[in-house]
């Protein structure tokens, strides 16, 4: 079986709910995005962030791969492209834009429950841990929201599973 099918497969039972959960969210993220700031532990999580922004998480032209290469995160990009309608740029940068299309990702699959703000904040990575749990990618790890070695590593073999795919 394709890792895109495994993944489809996996999200099958919570697509349900969460079409549900999504349609709320819809309708509430624009105004829960406008009253939910940073906080200082996503500030102090390791980053790939531009290094030029002051503030890599309000800017719109920052990035965060957790780790990704630019060609995995190319791939993450297509995969919610295909998948999610993503309409920004597949240029291997996860911007805000980016997260907020894994956030609607994670939310189908049921591991994220936030706001839909594009933030890397503890609960997109503790939602990011969730996913990358067998059978998708193989994370062991503690769910604690902490962007770790071991999280940067799932999260590679997710991409590497998509270029993959990709290519067959």
């Amino acid at each position: 079986m394709s890792f895109s099918a495994r993944i489809r497969r996996t999200a099958i039972a919570g697509i349900g709910a969460a079409t549900v959960g999504l349609v709320t969210l819809a309708l509430t993220a624009p105004a829960q995005a406008a009253t939910t700031a940073p906080t200082d532990a996503a500030h102090a999580l390791h980053s790939t962030a531009n290094p030029v922004q002051s503030d890599a998480f309000a800017s719109r032209t920052a990035f965060n791969n957790l780790g990704l290469t630019t060609r995995q995160a190319q791939a993450v990009q297509g995969w919610l492209q295909d998948r999610y309608a993503y309409p920004g740029p597949i240029n291997g940068e996860l911007d805000n834009e980016s997260w907020r299309y894994l956030q609607i990702e994670m939310t189908v699959f049921g591991t994220y429950n936030g706001p839909i703000d594009g933030i890397v904040d503890s609960d997109t990575i503790a939602a990011l841990q969730l996913l990358l749990r067998p059978p998708i990618a193989g994370y062991q790890g503690p769910i604690d929201g902490v962007d770790s070695p071991a999280t940067e590593a799932a999260f590679a073999l997710y991409a590497e599973g998509l270029i993959i795919d990709s290519s067959e």
